[in-house]
């Protein structure tokens, strides 16, 4: 041998710089494990993130209603007030939000898509349907949906007459829910 390494000891050489198929197992089990996490973590903010937008389009129609209120007393029509009620909420935004499927006559499920806003002519309901509810709960039997109503406080002027009298008007959700 003159020092010229041989066909053998190259071999050698590269045959134990690889991987035993042993270590590539372990490798892909890892990489699973640690993508299931980053999948399940992705799928928790994205439903987050539809919480977090409905939620701020809630706060954007109790502002638009307290605009309504405000021009109503303004121009000294606070008669008109408790008719809010009786109104599509989206009508008063300047702009629709993203999602908002219209007003329907009581809809069949499936005929609005998920994740959408739609207005319920038939008992005046601006409901949201939950698209990523799998952290939603409510006592609608097993529908995910949030439905609100514009609704007209009355107070009761002193006993002696016992008669109502209007003392304010709220956007909020008619039934409890849970989500997170």
């Amino acid at each position: 041998m003159d020092g010229k390494p041989t066909f053998f000891s190259v071999r050698a050489g590269i045959a134990g710089a690889g991987f035993t198929l042993f270590e590539l197992l372990v490798v892909i089990a890892l990489i699973s494990i640690l993508a299931g996490v980053f999948l399940i973590r992705v799928r928790y903010t994205v439903e987050m993130a539809e919480k977090a937008a409905m939620e701020q389009t809630v706060a954007a129609i109790r502002s638009a209603l307290r605009l309504q209120v405000a021009t109503l007393i303004t121009k000294d029509r606070v008669d008109e007030i408790p008719q809010l009620a009786k109104q599509n909420p989206m009508d008063w935004m300047a702009e629709k939000p993203k999602g908002y499927a219209g007003e329907y006559f009581d809809p069949k499920i499936g005929e609005i898509p998920k994740g959408s806003w739609y207005y319920d002519l038939k008992d005046g309901n601006l409901v949201y349907l939950v698209d990523m509810g799998s952290h939603f709960a409510s006592p609608a039997g097993g529908l995910k949906w949030i439905r609100y109503r514009v609704t007209v406080m009355n107070e009761l002027i002193p006993p002696e007459n016992a008669e109502r009298r209007f003392s304010g008007v709220v956007f909020k959700e008619t039934e409890a829910y849970r989500w997170f």
